[in-house]
């Protein structure tokens, strides 16, 4: 790896960072507001529809950071439903 590419990846890896520490908050305000069910009892499809909502929607959002934080937190919900049942189908 390349001197620059190495820098862009620390570059990406510190966004992440401090993107995941935005959606951790994100999550854990909406559990005290009793919001549950994102492990598997929120209805899939009403999760997928809600991303698709919320991208289509971004522009409107303004200067609002939840906007794009609310989409990656679903998008983690769905990745962790789907690792889940490749973990059930593989035992």
């Amino acid at each position: 790896m390349t001197t620059a590419q190495e820098k862009e990846v620390k570059l990406l890896h510190s966004a992440v960072d401090k993107f995941a520490i935005k959606m951790k908050a994100r999550l854990a305000d909406k559990v005290a507001q009793g919001y549950s069910g994102w492990d598997g009892a929120y209805p899939l499809m009403d999760l997928c529809q809600e991303i698709r909502d919320d991208a289509r929607n971004i522009s409107n959002y303004d200067a609002d950071e939840n906007a794009s934080i609310d989409i990656a937190t679903r998008a983690m919900m769905l990745w962790w439903r789907f690792q889940n049942e490749k973990e059930v189908k593989a035992k």
